[in-house]
């Protein structure tokens, strides 16, 4: 559940705002394949670099010395594997910035075995172990859609070629090519990468759709393969209110309720009327199944985890809806075309208030005071367009009074630490549906007590779970 908080005072009320943490210093930091990374720490500390691989094999992994302290060494380096990969344990001290590489390509080398004794063995200050060969690594990254997936059509993604365990200060010069149903052309089939590591990302077009291999050979390294897809699918998602469609992730408010700011039309365009496609919903479980996010066309509903064959109309289209599941967090739309082995998919947030205006939470009359009532409005809105149907919960948090010596005492009320503040203020009625206009309005009741300095509320959606 979701809460807001709001603290009353015979005068002013203000608004309690907390700030997300950042990540600290030795913390572990997840990585995407094929990059880079720069630790710089204020004191000495241990850090762990992960990788996610997937179903890739990490295949080069190094870590050498930007600038700083000639202490700074790896410590550690795990045999490659699939999944979460460890690449290294680096120590270091205050102010030392380390630049850590790695990548992987499917099919890639196996490796040595033992800490330290992988497929490529580094030391500090830019040397390596010239037991490790040279090798290119390979990665797609999607024109809009998955990754590994490339649009039909100019610009429908990119290629990083990297190089890891070059020699240092050595030109490479690497050439492209593609094979398979599937074609793709390269702004660049040759280029030249300096050791020991470094990497370059080419524009790639989609000329025709199918598999695809993308090769890179070069006389002096070991050469790289990876497996993309040309996709002519056109997979696109927008708010219902919204007039824009998007080939990038969206975004509609949490809630399972049927109303436009929980829901996200759905399109999926350039099908073959003739061919029906499979079409998946990958998360988007509720808090109950009852409140599971559903993506519907026509009379077709998919669930979480479910898949249906569909045929597209006479335009080679589908036209559906996605709602919101009643969980803080979202789903993804796949839509796979076995005939030419294309596939594409996309992201919908599941996401909760964010309304920024002054009005958010109001109390009127403005002013409290002993022995009185006030109505207290709040507002939940998600991108403009108002949270109707959600069930809030109110309750008073804290009281603050000052006693006979003028001592401030506080008197709190939450699940640590519940307590009964009904003799100092208390609701009429503590729970309220939002209206069409996202607004819900209860009665707060202040007791004839003088000595009431501040009230403290805090109200809950009970709509939408954060798991």
């Amino acid at each position: 559940m979701n809460t807001l908080a709001r603290i009353l005072t015979c005068s002013a009320f203000v608004m309690t705002v907390l700030l997300m943490a950042g990540i600290s210093s030795g913390e572990t930091v997840t990585a995407p394949l094929n990059g880079s990374v720069s630790f710089t720490t204020a004191s000495a500390a241990e850090d762990t670099l992960k990788v996610n691989a997937g179903t890739k094999t990490i295949t080069a992994i190094g870590c050498y010395k930007a600038y700083g302290d000639a202490d700074s060494e790896i410590t550690e380096v795990t045999t490659p594997d699939t999944g979460i990969v460890t690449v290294a344990t680096v120590v270091h001290r205050a102010g030392n910035s380390l630049y850590v590489v790695w990548g992987s390509q499917t099919g890639g080398a196996g490796a040595g075995s033992g800490a330290g004794g992988g497929p490529d063995e580094w030391i500090s200050d830019y040397e390596r172990d010239n037991s490790a060969d040279p090798r290119i690594l390979l990665e797609v990254s999607g024109g809009g859609t998955a990754d590994d997936v490339i649009k039909y059509g100019e610009n429908g993604g990119t290629l990083r070629v990297s190089l890891a365990n070059g020699e240092k200060d050595k030109g490479y010069t690497i050439t492209l090519s593609d094979s398979g149903t599937g074609d793709v052309d390269f702004s660049s089939v040759s280029l030249t990468l300096f050791g020991p590591y470094s990497s370059n990302t080419i524009d790639l077009d989609g000329l025709e759709v199918g598999s695809v291999t993308i090769s890179a050979s070069c006389d002096d390294a070991q050469d790289g393969e990876t497996d993309a897809v040309v996709s002519s699918i056109q997979l696109l998602t927008k708010q219902v209110d919204d007039s824009e469609w998007q080939e990038e992730d969206t975004a509609i408010a949490a809630g399972a309720i049927d109303s436009d700011a929980h829901k996200a039309d759905v399109r999926i365009a350039g099908l073959d009327p003739q061919r029906s496609v499979d079409v998946k919903l990958i998360g988007g479980s509720g808090h109950t199944s009852a409140n599971d996010a559903k993506l519907i066309f026509g009379e077709v509903t998919i669930g979480p985890g479910e898949t249906q064959s569909l045929t597209p109309d006479q335009n080679g289209e589908l036209n559906g809806t996605l709602t919101s599941s009643d969980v803080l967090d979202g789903a993804t739309i796949e839509v796979t075309d076995s005939g030419v082995s294309s596939t594409a998919s996309t992201y919908v947030a599941f996401q909760w208030d964010n309304y920024q205006g002054d009005d958010g939470w109001v109390s009127t009359p403005e002013y409290i005071s002993p022995d009185s009532t006030c109505d207290q409005t709040l507002i939940l809105m998600h991108e403009g367009s108002p949270l109707n149907g959600h069930l809030i919960g109110f309750y008073v948090e804290e009281v603050q009074y000052e006693d006979e010596y003028g001592y401030v005492v506080t008197l709190t009320n939450t699940s640590e630490n519940p307590s009964d503040l009904s003799s100092w203020a208390s609701f009429e009625t503590s729970q309220g549906y939002t209206d069409s206009y996202g607004e819900v309005t209860v009665t707060l009741n202040i007791e004839d007590k003088p000595e009431i300095l501040s009230v403290t509320l805090r109200a809950y959606d009970l709509t939408v779970w954060e798991e």
